[in-house]
This record gives structure tokens, C-alpha cells and sequence, in this order.
């Protein structure tokens, strides 16, 4: 790593100089609208910018925005083939038939006449299975809110309150299977609480992304697998949870960027020890990505201590130390983004060790329909004991969306 970072800052160095002060470009000819490399979506490289589902999603998307219509509705079709992991061949996975989830997305809002706040709205991000198995065993139900909260934007940031996505390490890996970190509920993980974020603009190629958070309750909802992490323990509940995100960038140029993400976490967990006692999590996190044109390539590290679950899958026991790591890289082709993720995890007191291997690409085949492919690798291993193929097949899927 060490040696890669001043080769990255080289070449964001040399993007620099090359466009500062530089005379405007000649202007050539017009790209083919049609042509691969320069089209968003599949349709538009086959049939060119104007076809007519592009288009007519389009005009779809525009007459929402003209009737003040914020209102999205969509699935995750997923098809599963196995290789030589647990898992069967199928429509989804046992205990996951059926469609991995709808989703329905309503974002209305408002511009108050005047005053100190510059706008208001309402985010709701309600989802649903069309089987009898939930997407996760904890869950109560079927269908659940990810996310719902009341937003104001003032001249001091955004302030959300409500159930809350928590802003905890990189964002995501562009996958759709997701990574250790997301099974361990570190990633795209709601909560109910108050977030105030803010992004602050340092100098013309400097900026600062902050979110600072504070979560009163969990809501029963998590990425994490069944003995992941504390909403899956019956009668436990993490509480008083503080999270800050800072998240410096640097843009070299118009092509070249560096963003630094520095993460902490620190929170209650009542009823979470094996006895049934109270304990406290702390985690810090750190994360780099860097872009260049349409290159992308990231890294991640985090650690938490505390006792997040009695019955770790990864251990077996209440390990009370968790490291993770996340590296990976994308580029994209023009409706294409071929893409690479590794992520492994690290349990202690007791010990175990996970592993997790996604390559994929991610293809635009039209303005609102994408298609994901992947071929995902996850073995864990508990101290002292057989191997464990959690995970060994492919995976298509189909996100769709009006």
C-alpha cells in the first residue's frame, strides 16, 4: 500500500498540471451517440440515444418531476446458480424464494416562503417480499421500512430524524451480494435517531463531507445475518449509539480525485453478554478511494471491540474484537462497470476468520432496468474447526425500476 499511494498521487499530480493552464481542447467531431464507450445504457449503444425505452423512461422520469410525483417503485429479481457451495440452484436461495424484495420510495417536499429553513421533505424507503420467508430470520415481517425519516436543509447542513441510515465506513463496494462488512451490519444498517450532515467547501478542489449521528434505538432492521450482530439476539437492544464520519476529498483535477473516510462508533448493548448482561461497543474505521476517469479503485479498515452477539457465526462465541478489511476497484465501459471486491474479517476472544471474494460486472441495459452478475466465494473458519462454504455460486440479477 505504501507504495502504490505516491504512484496514485503522481498520476493525480500530473492530471493536475496538465489541465491547469491548459488552452481549451480543439473541438472534434461529435461522438456517436450510438457508439459503446460513449452510451450510458445497453439500448443506447445498440439503438442509439433516442430508442424508445430510453426515451420513453425518460419522459416518464419528467412528467413525475413536472406533477411534483417523487414516487419510485422496484424489485431485485435474483437467480442463483450453484456451484459447490450449500446453496441450490434457483429463484433466490432456500429460505429466501421468491423475489429478494419490492421496493417503494416516496420523497415529497417542500420550499418553505422564508425563513432560516431552506427546505423540508420526507424521505420513506418501504420494502416487501412476495414469499413467507423474511429476509432475515429476526425480522417480524415481510415487508419493513429501511428507511424513514423528516428532513430540513438549513444554511448549517441537512438534518435528518427519524430511522436513519448509519454512516459508518465506505458507503459500499458497487456490488449486489454486498461484503463481510454488510453481513456484519456495519454497512447499510437503519437505526432511529437524529443525523446533521454537512458538506463544507475547503477551497475550489478541497472538500469536506461530515455526518455526526446519535441513535436512540434500533428498529429490528440489518443487513447482518442471524447472529451477526445485536438485533438478532432476542431481547437485546444497542442504544445511545454515537456515530461521526469525516470524509476529506481532494480533486486534482476535473478526472482525479482522493477522498479519506474516518470513521468512530460508540454505543450501549443491553442484554447482549452470554448472561444476559450489558456491554459496550466502540469501533473506528478508516477508508480510502481513489478515482481517475473511470477507474476506481478503494480500501477499508475497521475494528470493533466490545460484544456485538453470544453466538458469533464466525467464532461460534461472544468474541468481543472484530477486524475487517474491504480492498477492491471498478471501471467502467460505457454501460458497462466491470468490478472486483475481496473483504475478510477477523473475530477474537474467541477467534475465527471469514473471507469473502466478489467479482462482477454491472451493465445499464436500459435508463431504469440493470442487470448485475457475480460470482461470490465466502468461507468461514472458526478457530480450530473445518472449514465452513457459506457461500460458492453466481449470481444474475435484475434491479428494475419506474
Amino acid at each position: 500500500m505504501r507504495a502504490v499511494l505516491p504512484c496514485l498521487l503522481c498520476l493525480c499530480i500530473l492530471a493536475y498540471d496538465r489541465n491547469a493552464g491548459a488552452a481549451p481542447p480543439e473541438t472534434g467531431p461529435p461522438e456517436d451517440a450510438g457508439s459503446f464507450e460513449s452510451s450510458g445504457t445497453l439500448s443506447g449503444a445498440l439503438f442509439g440515444s433516442t430508442n424508445a425505452w430510453d426515451s420513453a423512461f425518460g419522459d416518464w422520469d419528467a412528467w413525475k418531476a413536472a406533477h411534483g410525483l417523487h414516487l419510485t417503485i422496484g424489485a431485485f429479481n435474483w437467480f442463483h446458480v450453484n456451484n459447490s457451495g450449500p446453496n441450490a440452484t434457483g429463484y433466490g436461495i432456500p429460505g429466501l424464494e421468491g423475489t429478494y424484495f419490492y421496493y417503494v420510495q416516496l420523497d415529497p417536499r417542500f420550499t418553505p416562503a422564508a425563513g432560516a429553513v431552506r427546505g423540508a421533505g420526507v424521505h420513506v424507503d418501504f420494502r416487501f417480499r412476495d414469499s413467507a420467508d423474511p429476509l432475515r430470520p429476526f425480522y417480524d415481517n415481510t415487508y419493513w421500512f429501511y428507511q424513514l425519516y423528516g428532513w430540513i436543509d438549513t444554511g448549517y447542513g441537512r438534518i435528518k430524524a427519524g430511522q436513519i441510515w448509519k454512516r459508518f465506513g465506505l458507503d459500499w463496494d458497487g456490488s449486489w451480494w454486498g461484503d463481510v462488512q454488510f453481513f456484519d451490519g456495519f454497512k447499510f444498517n437503519p437505526d432511529y435517531g437524529i443525523s446533521w450532515e454537512q458538506q463544507w467547501e475547503i477551497s475550489k478542489r478541497a472538500q469536506l463531507d461530515s455526518f455526526v449521528q446519535y441513535f436512540v434505538a434500533q428498529d429490528g432492521v440489518s443487513s447482518a445475518l442471524a447472529s451477526g450482530n445485536p438485533e438478532s439476539v432476542p431481547g437485546a437492544r444497542a442504544r445511545n449509539t454515537g456515530v461521526i464520519r469525516l470524509v476529506p476529498r481532494w480533486n486534482f483535477s476535473d478526472s482525479c480525485s482522493l477522498a479519506l473516510g474516518l470513521s468512530m462508533l460508540a454505543g450501549e448493548i443491553h442484554g447482549i453478554t452470554p448472561q444476559g448482561g450489558d456491554d459496550t461497543q466502540t469501533a473506528v474505521g478508516s477508508d480510502l478511494t481513489f478515482t481517475y476517469g473511470q477507474l476506481a479503485v478503494f480500501g477499508e479498515a475497521l475494528r470493533s471491540y466490545g460484544i456485538v452477539n453470544p453466538q458469533r457465526y464466525v467464532s461460534g462465541g461472544p468474541s468481543d474484537r472484530i477486524s475487517e478489511l474491504l480492498f477492491g476497484g471498478s471501471y467502467r465501459y460505457g454501460p458497462v462497470l466491470f468490478r472486483v471486491a475481496w473483504s475478510a474479517g477477523f473475530d477474537e476472544h474467541p477467534a475465527g476468520r471469514q473471507y469473502m471474494w466478489v467479482p462482477g460486472v454491472t451493465v445499464g441495459i436500459t435508463k431504469n432496468l440493470d442487470l448485475y452478475a457475480e460470482y461470490v466465494r465466502w468461507d468461514v473458519i472458526p478457530s480450530g474447526a473445518h472449514r465452513l462454504i457459506f457461500e460458492d455460486g453466481a449470481q444474475v440479477v435484475l434491479n428494475w425500476h419506474i
